[in-house]
């Protein structure tokens, strides 16, 4: 068998790479955005623009928006700027000597189909269905390693992924701009991230689905913006960030059908630094393969359906190197749902799961090594340019890794002068196809398995994300009882805001909420405003039920924000606030209150709290109390909130407080501006 990789040459030993840093070093660019006449102001675009000369010529440039801060900004470590030009100035641009190149800061989109795709009724080879992870049986990655030699860094750069969303992750940060505390819980914007995170590594702990490799290490860098979208420069700037964190995987479930020499640039340095780059193909049918799958360095993945057949939206090209099921596939959705989406976006996943499964073995290999185990071990059938290498086969891949480990052929393949396919065993064996999978576009039930008809996650996930995201709500100073402070009863505020979710669901007007012991008139004044205010029809909210959801989700967001706003520790007999970086007078002050890794206890409170609101949500049986909040008391004390007795205690003066007082600190000393 001869491997395919079309015009896909693997590229030079990593022996030879430059190191980071040092590529393109008389570009000077950075992130920022350019001040044009008034009278140009409406015809202003984005581009993408790197100088060879020097300061001097930036000197008309401001700071842009492109990234937030959490970018770090990595654009100009990395010779690259944003820039906003208008028709007039591009031009201008574009003639000046000192300008390596300027193009389009287009935006790229995710590779998922959002509504059911039916493809036509084929021949079907042979049916064994069982459940409906069809697609790990037709993959054959049933079978796991339970305790990996080691651990696989997979960067997911995609919409976010949930923490505690039955998928572990080991870092997570948005770069979607205004989106520096977003709260970890509510990461993902629009369930695409989960998605792809979960195929790769959901855990295999019996609820939901489970990814094909659990033992992965899961990076997420949001990128995608709540519409599925980005501007390259932001893409550009995910990716520096992910060779910065030492990934050895990075996973690109989106695509834009123009090049890009910025977009390359960068795809070329995660190559040289012994990457492993996979991404989907695209869903443009004949059109053609997409960015970034159509380098040359990156695993170009299209999609097939339960008969092993190339999805009809699947990209097809010279460029396609490997296929994997991508219709109708069952993946991790939100609040430990689950959902069943379409595209290659679900394809690549499977292939960047059995990637890690293959370099957890032998970590030393290279990832050229690994991109032509994958290729050189797929289920070959049909045409090149539509199959490429043939159908993703983790068990058969894993098989003949080891027959080539006891051969003693672990090199990286350019130090050999033979090529790895005359010591792999062609695989022709029966594809596994189905006449039902089991599957309908939509979300599912961890429970029972049916269609979430009546519980709206999608809306509790937005009502969630709102506070973080809308003007008005952000800011803990002014809106306390959104965001969990201690400066308010945040027992109170979230009780206060599921009743008005209750009486929205009713048809009735949030006015019509009781009020609650230990909230003020001020504060559940300022509350009901905010809900007041929403604009329904912007959101598209044109339902009770809809509101229902939506407010629930900002009171799951209150009680989720507690952990991270109103969490104190202990140092040196002090009780010591986790902070975000802001302290008056310019002390310095510690970042910890959202950040994965500090008091990770926190964080599987907050789950535990979260996913028994929701439950209580979907009994829908009246509104919420201070009993969800002893979901937290099976976790370790490494931490303690801020007055959790008596905030109960004032909504209920019968409160049963045991399980909570142990979490619970109301005398200090307290350092409010600990440095950490």
């Amino acid at each position: 068998m001869k491997t395919k990789i079309g015009k896909k040459i693997i590229i030079a030993t990593l022996t030879s790479a430059l190191l980071m840093g040092n590529i393109s070093s008389q570009v000077i660019a950075k992130t920022v955005s350019y001040q044009p006449n008034s009278a140009h102001h409406s015809k202003t675009a984005n581009y993408i623009i790197s100088s060879r000369q020097n300061e001097k010529f930036m000197e008309k440039y401001e700071d842009g928006k492109t990234v937030n801060e959490n970018g770090q900004e990595q654009l100009e470590k990395n010779d690259f700027a944003s820039v906003q030009l208008t028709k007039e100035e591009f031009n201008k641009v574009r003639q000046d000597n000192s300008v390596k190149y300027v193009e389009p800061d287009a935006l790229v989109s995710a590779c998922s189909l959002e509504k059911a795709y039916h493809a036509k009724k084929k021949k079907v080879y042979k049916t064994n269905y069982r459940d409906s992870e069809w697609n790990m049986q037709m993959i054959h990655a049933e079978k796991r390693n339970k305790k990996p030699r080691n651990k696989i860094k997979v960067a997911v750069l995609d919409s976010g992924v949930d923490y505690g969303n039955d998928i572990e992750l080991s870092y997570s940060v948005s770069l979607v701009p205004h989106e520096e505390e977003m709260n970890l819980l509510f990461m993902d914007g629009t369930g695409h991230g989960n998605s792809v995170a979960g195929l790769i590594a959901a855990q295999d702990n019996k609820e939901g689905i489970t990814g094909v490799n659990p033992n992965a290490e899961i990076y997420s860098i949001r990128v995608l913006d709540d519409n599925n979208q980005a501007p390259l420069s932001r893409i550009i700037e995910g990716i520096y960030m992910a060779i910065d964190q030492h990934v050895n995987i990075i996973n690109m479930s989106f695509g834009i059908s123009q090049y890009s020499e910025a977009l390359h640039q960068a795809i070329k340095d995660a190559n040289s630094a012994g990457i492993l780059l996979i991404a989907a193909a695209g869903n443009t049918g004949e059109k053609g393969v997409q960015y970034p799958a159509a380098f040359d360095e990156v695993m170009a993945v299209g999609s097939v359906d339960k008969s092993g057949n190339i999805a009809e939206s699947s990209a097809v090209g010279e460029e396609v190197e490997i296929v994997a099921p991508g219709e109708q596939v069952r993946s991790t959705g939100e609040f430990g749902s689950e959902l069943v989406a379409s595209g290659t976006s679900l394809a690549a996943p499977q292939v960047t799961g059995v990637a890690s499964l293959l370099w957890e073995r032998d970590k030393d290999v290279s990832a050229d090594y690994i991109r032509s185990v994958l290729n050189a071990t797929a289920n070959s059938y049909g045409n090149t340019t539509t199959y490429g290498n043939g159908l993703l086969d983790s068990e058969y891949s894993l098989k003949q890794y080891q027959n080539l480990k006891e051969q003693g052929i672990l090199s990286d393949i350019q130090n050999r002068s033979d090529s790895l396919e005359q010591y792999v065993d062609e695989n022709t064996r029966a594809i596994v196809t189905f006449e039902d999978t089991g599957c309908v576009e939509g979300s599912w039930d961890k429970d029972v398995h049916a269609a979430l008809v009546g519980n709206d996650y999608k809306n509790v996930k937005l009502g969630a994300r709102y506070p973080d995201i809308e003007g008005g709500l952000k800011g803990i100073s002014n809106n306390p009882g959104w965001h969990g402070s201690y400066n308010t009863n945040y027992i109170a505020a979230y009780i206060y805001a599921t009743k008005i979710a209750e009486q929205l669901g009713k048809g009735k007007s949030a006015s019509a909420a009781s009020s609650v012991g230990g909230l003020s008139s001020s504060e559940k004044a300022n509350m009901l405003g905010d809900v007041n205010r929403i604009n329904w029809n912007k959101l598209g909210m044109n339902s009770s039920k809809k509101m229902r959801a939506f407010v629930w989700g900002m009171a799951i967001h209150t009680a989720a924000d507690v952990f991270a706003h109103s969490a104190f520790v202990k140092s040196k007999d002090i009780w010591c606030h986790l902070a975000h970086g802001k302290a008056p007078n310019g002390k310095s002050c510690n970042s910890y209150a959202d950040k994965m890794g500090k008091y990770e206890d926190r964080f599987h409170a907050a789950e535990n709290v979260v996913n028994r609101i929701v439950h209580k949500y979907n009994s829908a049986n009246g509104a919420g109390s201070y009993i969800q909040f002893k979901a937290m008391s099976t976790v370790g004390h490494t931490f303690r909130l801020k007055d959790l007795s008596p905030f109960v205690d004032a909504t209920n003066s019968s409160a049963d407080l045991s399980g909570l007082t142990s979490f619970s600190i109301s005398r200090g000393p307290f350092n409010y501006y600990w440095e950490g």
